[in-house]
C-alpha cells in the first residue's frame, strides 16, 4: 500500500485520479506488477498472532489483486487466453475499483456496479495440490507434504 506519489500523511486520494490506487495504476500502465509488500507493518492481517501478524482476520480468504491478476496473464486489454478468464465480471481488492470485465481485460472504475467476486487464499508453506479438478463434484484436495 504505496502512493502513486506523496505520502498518506493528511491525505487519502492520489492526485491526478481523486482516489486512493496505492501505485496500482502506475504498475499496472507499466505492465510492471509486483506481489512485494513495502510496508509489511501496515499489512500484517492475519488470523492468529503467533506468526507476526495483528490476529484481526476470522477467515484466511481474500480476493485477488490486480497485481496478481497481471501475473496470472490479464492485461489491460481484451484477453480470454489465461487461467483467470471467466467471461463474467468480478472484483480485484486493489482499491480504486479493479476488476476484470466479460473480455478479461482488467480496468477500474468507480464501484458502484454489482460484479462477482473471486475468492483467493493462501496456502502455508509445504502444502501441496492432491487430486480434484476444482468442481462442486470433484473438488481439490490440498495436503500437507
Amino acid at each position: 500500500r504505496t502512493l502513486y506519489s506523496g505520502s498518506l500523511a493528511g491525505k487519502d486520494v492520489d492526485a491526478g485520479t481523486g482516489y486512493s490506487s496505492f501505485s496500482v495504476n502506475n504498475r499496472i500502465k507499466k505492465y510492471s506488477p509486483s506481489v512485494e509488500c513495502p510496508n509489511e507493518s501496515r499489512d500484517g492481517f492475519t488470523v492468529s498472532t503467533s506468526s507476526g501478524g495483528n490476529g484481526k482476520l476470522t477467515y484466511p480468504v481474500g480476493l485477488l489483486t490486480a497485481d496478481e491478476i497481471m501475473l496470472a496473464g490479464g492485461r489491460p486489454a481484451a484477453n480470454d487466453n489465461y487461467y483467470l478468464y471467466t467471461g463474467q465480471y468480478y472484483w480485484a481488492l486493489s482499491p480504486y475499483g479493479f476488476y476484470v470485465n466479460s473480455n478479461g481485460n482488467l480496468n477500474n472504475r468507480s464501484v458502484y456496479y454489482s460484479y462477482g467476486a473471486r475468492p483467493s487464499i493462501v496456502l502455508s508453506k509445504g502444502t501441496r495440490y492432491s487430486s480434484g479438478d476444482g468442481t462442486v463434484y470433484y473438488p481439490y484436495v490440498i495436503e500437507e507434504q
